[in-house]
């Protein structure tokens, strides 16, 4: 993620800057609040989307397998070999 707001490092004041416009600012908190997310909550969210788009890639994998082992078996069961 590339980063809108910036330490200050003057000495002067503490907080945060920015050098986008207002209406970048509003955009992209407002991307972030369309996500239901508390800050907390967007780590173990990604690693769950992670896992979960893993296993769905090994499952549809093994069906894949488990299907042409099927076609097999039944072109066996008609003929009687392959």
């Amino acid at each position: 993620m590339e980063r809108m707001t910036h330490e200050r490092a003057n000495g002067i004041k503490t907080g945060f800057w920015s050098p986008a416009t207002k209406e970048e600012i509003v955009q992209r908190l407002a991307a972030y609040e369309n996500t239901g997310l508390e800050p907390w909550e967007i780590g173990p969210a990604i690693e769950k989307a992670a896992k979960d788009a893993e296993t769905k890639a090994v499952t549809t994998m093994a069906e894949c397998i488990a299907g042409g082992f099927k076609d097999v078996l039944e072109k066996i069961d008609k003929e009687g070999a392959l």
